[in-house]
């Protein structure tokens, strides 16, 4: 895996935003696979880049800040894992060379039978293909094959509720090699989520505090009220904390960190920036008025992405709970423990 050095960091940042700026793509999916965004995890052998959660992280939080994150976080979740067990498979091919969507289903009753999955995935992103974890073994099968129920997430996105029973597929991975490269996905994807809901924090920051600069009551600015300055600034505290928090995540994990160490870092960051999303979103809507709950306010689509993900691989109270059933924290790097051992 490639770790960012700050002008390569500096590079992928300026680039996603001068993406921002300019005209929407009408196939944002394809855009983004041109710039190599969506198969940034994979190796340069298929198409990738090599890249970890510290670039993702970069580009889900850049696409965010204009609404066009989706399906950065998801398919990294995939992506990634094709990349530590199967990197040159013709599924990870698709994605890095033809721009083939995919993604990972790793919870629900699916079971496999006669080397078939069998059972019903719920909540799964669009996509050509599906990668399949189950009963230790991870399969690759045809999403369109599968029998498919859509459903709409608050923010607009769509997922599916997939029927597997009979569906035959590629064996891809199995054993303990992926039980620990699955644990390895699902915590950096975590962080990758939290940068997406860190941006989304910012744009109503930001919104909010251009909103109490303008609007006028009782023949002066919102901002002149105290009770709204002390507000506002705990909210921009909140944020600033969880900014140092899950950088210091992201780094570390790029940097590679033990499995318990990953997953404590990642839990703490994603919990921290869920709650600071959550109240950032509830003190937007409480300082805009009425205005802010409606559809045509500018904050409507950052507050319905923050609730579409903050219950994505984790609410706070789960990642707490997981945070103290791994133990005493110890956040070192491998190399770290090798030097102090």
């Amino acid at each position: 895996m490639n770790v960012l050095d700050k002008d390569m960091a500096q590079m992928l940042t300026d680039s996603v935003a001068a993406y921002g700026r300019g005209p929407l793509a009408d196939n944002h999916v394809d855009a983004l696979h041109a710039q190599g965004w969506l198969q940034c995890s994979l190796p340069e052998s298929v198409g990738g880049l090599g890249f970890g959660p510290d670039a993702a992280a970069i580009i889900a939080g850049g696409l965010a800040r204009i609404g066009r994150a989706e399906p950065v976080s998801a398919t990294y979740l995939a992506a990634r894992l094709l990349a530590l067990v199967a990197p040159e498979s013709p599924v990870a091919r698709h994605l890095g060379e033809d721009g083939w969507l995919v993604s990972l289903v790793h919870t629900g009753d699916i079971t496999f039978r006669d080397g078939r999955p069998t059972g019903t995935a719920r909540h799964v992103h669009l996509a050509k293909t599906c990668l399949v974890v189950a009963d230790g073994t991870l399969f690759a099968l045809p999403f369109e094959a599968a029998d498919a129920t859509m459903e709409t997430r608050v923010d607009g996105t769509r997922l599916a509720t997939l029927k597997l029973d009979g569906l035959s597929g590629e064996h891809l991975a199995d054993g303990a090699a992926l039980d620990t490269a699955l644990r390895q996905v699902l915590a950096e994807t975590r962080l990758v989520i939290a940068a997406e809901l860190l941006a989304h924090i910012d744009v109503m920051l930001d919104l909010t505090l251009e909103h109490l600069r303008t609007r006028q009551q009782f023949g002066q600015s919102l901002g002149h009220f105290q009770a709204l300055q002390h507000k506002v600034v705990d909210l921009y505290g909140q944020a600033l904390v969880s900014r140092a928090v899950l950088d210091a995540a992201i780094a570390r994990a790029a940097a590679g960190l033990a499995p318990d160490d990953l997953d404590r870092a990642a839990c703490r960051a994603r919990a921290r920036v869920n709650d600071t999303a959550m109240d950032m979103a509830k003190g937007a809507i409480q300082m805009f008025g009425a205005m802010g709950i409606t559809e045509e306010s500018p904050l409507a689509p950052h507050i319905k992405r923050v609730l579409a993900l903050v219950p994505w691989l984790g609410t706070s109270a789960e990642m707490r709970r997981h945070y103290a059933s791994i133990g005493r924290v110890l956040i070192q790097t491998p190399s770290e423990k090798d030097t102090t051992a």
